[in-house]
């Protein structure tokens, strides 16, 4: 996670607890903990100033290369924080992994805000530097802070100026007994804490059991003569405290000499101890060289030895597998030659399956051709019986037209014969007989009339029947001769599909069988070859170590490996030739896989004419089903209207005759 994701964590954080706690937000805490980089040399106000007096020491202030020694800092120094906003602040801390330090100086914590402040970073392992002064921290506080140098593992410096914790043995007692326990704290400052001698003798009997803490500021406060005695009998105990300032603690100048030269003594022992451990480790660091540079020594000599009989063996093995080498490179290429011989006679396989294909093809082809003109006759005489029936329609409907206008006639006649009733009806009584001869001479002629009209239309059915037989047997013999030549065209068909099918399994599974051949050819070529380069790249390889070996050993033995450098550099020729020979008999192989690969894309190609092939006899099938079904459509058409023009006829003879066998007289 980078920088900016754990500001944004933060700032969530302690915006989700303000919510919480309902208070508003401070701006302050937020751009301090939203600040980039090192959100310390963010803009605050700085604390007041308390170095500035007349009561300076010898020792440097404790905060003024923080930000450089213990990296990211949130400084809050200056700012009058509430209760609840450091409530919020401390739940953010308690699982802080960014800061360093934090600095609270000025900050008007109390009790409150510092029992909060330590509380929450008891268990933090990042913070290793507090800044607590000018808090007014008191029982409580004080108390708070003690039981967090208890429990910390992480902090080393701890700042507690003008916070006048001294007034309260008990604070000072349990600080005491908390440094008497602590393991990481190395800088404390309690400056201006107004410590007494009773506080101070028990802060000195806590250090007595300590052995981390190297830095104690105690300047400014009211340890006096007793005091003074305590820190001083301190020493007695604790040999790690380099540096204590006691200046304005109103303690003797004996005393102070005596604490000087504890001090002395123990930084004098410190840094001999320290020298003590860096020359312990120097010399062990020594020894460990010396033996590690013996036993490499040892080592290389035996692994020389070593060396010298591996490479004598390597040369013997070397050897032998260059003639092995030699021996499989004369196979492999008799080989690839099989390979090629076996490529030359599948392509002469294949170019001779190409022109029976062609010739096939040509084939078929001449038989579409003369099929598509058989139905192009076929569809010449279907349209001249078309013609023939549609002439025949024609007459048919002419006769009707003639019998509908004789019936007009007959009509017209008997109407005008009723108009004639009725004009003469007194005239019918006297000239009845008269009437009665013209009537039956009247009936006759109409009746002959009739016979003639009905012997005509007769002859004319009879013609017409005639036509209809000779076109039916026209179209029988033209349907028999198309059925023949469909029956001849779909033998030819189902001939020349059959040995076509036949031809081409027998080629694709000669095809098949060859590509198998030569796939497999392949596949043994490329094991073999695939052998024999490990097997020479293996020699290689050791041929190579073996040279860069002697290479190495020539130095210190070049008279003995002279003879061993002769051998080396003809096994590196020999094996510079047999890489030649393998990358030969690999673009041979290449080749060889190349061809095979052809003969694969050359049997699709046959296949797909096949599948071509297939296609178009099946075309012409359909197109023969669709010629048969057209026809038979056609029949069912000139069937039917046959049978409309005998049921028109036999309808106008029946109501022909039934009007003759109404009329007196017939």
């Amino acid at each position: 996670m980078d920088i900016k994701d754990i500001n944004d964590e933060l700032r969530t954080s302690f915006l989700r607890e303000c919510r919480r706690l309902n208070i508003h937000p401070s701006s302050l805490v937020l751009d301090q903990l939203g600040v980039r980089g090192d959100p310390g040399r963010a803009a605050s106000p700085s604390s007041p100033s308390r170095s500035a007096s007349p009561r300076k020491s010898s020792l440097a202030d404790p905060t003024e290369h923080a930000d450089a020694l213990f990296g990211p800092v949130l400084r809050l120094a200056g700012q009058a924080i509430d209760r609840k906003t450091m409530k919020a602040l401390a739940a953010v801390l308690e699982k802080d992994s960014r800061f360093r330090s934090i600095v609270l100086a000025d900050a008007f914590l109390g009790d409150d805000g510092t029992i909060a402040v330590t509380k929450a970073l008891r268990e933090n392992p990042y913070v290793a530097r507090l800044d607590l002064r000018g808090n007014s921290i008191q029982l409580e506080g004080g108390l708070a802070v003690a039981a967090f140098l208890k429990a910390t593992r992480s902090l080393e410096e701890l700042v507690l100026e003008w916070n006048a914790l001294g007034l309260w043995d008990e604070v000072m007692g349990a600080l005491g007994d908390a440094l008497a326990i602590n393991t990481s704290l190395r800088t404390l400052d309690l400056r201006n804490n107004k410590i007494g001698p009773a506080g101070t003798e028990l802060l000195a009997q806590g250090l007595r059991t300590n052995r981390t803490l190297l830095t104690l500021d105690m300047r400014w406060n009211n340890s006096g003569w007793l005091g003074g005695t305590a820190l001083a009998t301190l020493f007695q105990f604790n040999s790690t405290l380099t540096a204590l300032d006691a200046v304005g603690n109103d303690i003797p100048d004996p005393t102070l000499r005596t604490i000087h030269v504890a001090l002395d003594r123990n930084a004098r022992a410190t840094r001999q101890a320290r020298d003590a451990v860096r020359m312990h480790d120097a010399l062990q660091g020594a020894h460990a060289a010396h033996a590690e540079a013996l036993a490499r020594v040892q080592h290389d000599l035996a692994d020389r030895e070593k060396d010298v009989a591996r490479l004598a063996r390597a040369l013997a093995a070397a050897e032998n597998e260059t003639d092995q080498a030699r021996d499989a490179t004369r196979a492999a290429e008799a080989r690839t030659a099989t390979v090629a011989k076996e490529r030359d006679a599948l392509a002469s396989t294949l170019r001779e399956a190409q022109d029976a294909a062609e010739t096939t093809r040509t084939a078929h082809l001449a038989s579409e051709r003369a099929l598509r003109a058989s139905l192009a006759e076929a569809h010449r005489r279907t349209a001249e019986s078309e013609a023939k029936l549609a002439a025949t329609a024609a007459d048919r409907d002419a006769a009707l037209e003639s019998v509908a206008a004789a019936n007009k006639e007959i009509d017209r006649r008997r109407d005008r014969e009723r108009r004639l009733a009725a004009d003469h009806a007194e005239a019918l009584e006297a000239e009845s007989r008269a009437a009665a001869d013209r009537v039956a001479a009247v009936e006759r002629a109409r009746d002959t009339e009739l016979a003639r009209a009905a012997a005509a239309a007769q002859r004319r059915i009879d013609e017409l029947e005639a036509t209809v037989a000779d076109r039916d047997r026209e179209l029988r013999e033209t349907r028999a001769a198309a059925d023949e030549r469909r029956k001849a065209l779909e033998a030819q068909l189902a001939d020349a599909a059959t040995r076509a099918r036949a031809t081409e399994s027998a080629r694709v599974r000669a095809l098949e069988e060859e590509v198998a051949l030569a796939t497999a050819a392949r596949d043994t070529a490329t094991r073999e070859t695939e052998r024999v380069r490990a097997a020479l790249l293996s020699s290689v390889r050791e041929a190579e170590t073996a040279a860069a070996r002697a290479a190495q050993d020539k130095a210190a033995a070049a008279e003995g490996f002279g003879v061993t450098a002769a051998q080396l550099a003809h096994v590196q020729a020999e094996t510079a030739e047999l890489r030649a020979r393998i990358k030969e008999a690999g673009e041979r192989a290449a080749t060889a896989v190349a061809d095979a690969e052809q003969l694969f894309r050359d049997k699709e190609r046959l296949k797909g004419d096949k599948r071509e092939l297939t296609r178009e006899v099946e075309r012409l099938r359909e197109e023969v089903k669709r010629f048969e079904a057209d026809e038979e459509r056609r029949r069912r058409g000139e069937r039917e209207r046959l049978k409309q023009l005998e049921s028109a006829f036999g309808n106008y003879l029946h109501g022909a005759l039934a009007h003759s066998d109404g009329k007196p007289g017939v």
